[in-house]
C-alpha cells in the first residue's frame, strides 16, 4: 500500500531539513532524537546531558528544541559518513 504525501507535507520537510541531508532520513533522525530526549527528560534530565548521551559535547544555555535538533543532525552525520 502506498501512502501519497500532500505537497505541503513534502514541502515542509524540504524546508526543515538541511540541504545536504535525505528529507525523509532527516525525518526519521528528528524522530529517533525526540525519543531519546524525551527518554532523558522524564528521567530528570537535562539539554546538555542529552548531548552528552549520544557522545556531543554539552551546551551551556541549550533547551529542548535545539537539543533534538542538534542529536538528530549527530546522526545524520554518522548515516552520511558510513554510506560513504
Amino acid at each position: 500500500m502506498i501512502i501519497p504525501l500532500h505537497s505541503t507535507t513534502s514541502q515542509t520537510m524540504r524546508e526543515t531539513a538541511p540541504t545536504y541531508i535525505d528529507p525523509a532520513a532527516w525525518q526519521q533522525a528528528i524522530g529517533l532524537s525526540r525519543q531519546i530526549c524525551a527518554r532523558i527528560f522524564r528521567d530528570g534530565g537535562t539539554p546538555s546531558q542529552a548531548l552528552e548521551a549520544v557522545g556531543l559535547p554539552a551546551r551551556a544555555e541549550l533547551n529542548w528544541d535545539k537539543a533534538v535538533e542538534l542529536v538528530a543532525e549527530a546522526m545524520s552525520h554518522t548515516q552520511i559518513r558510513r554510506a560513504a
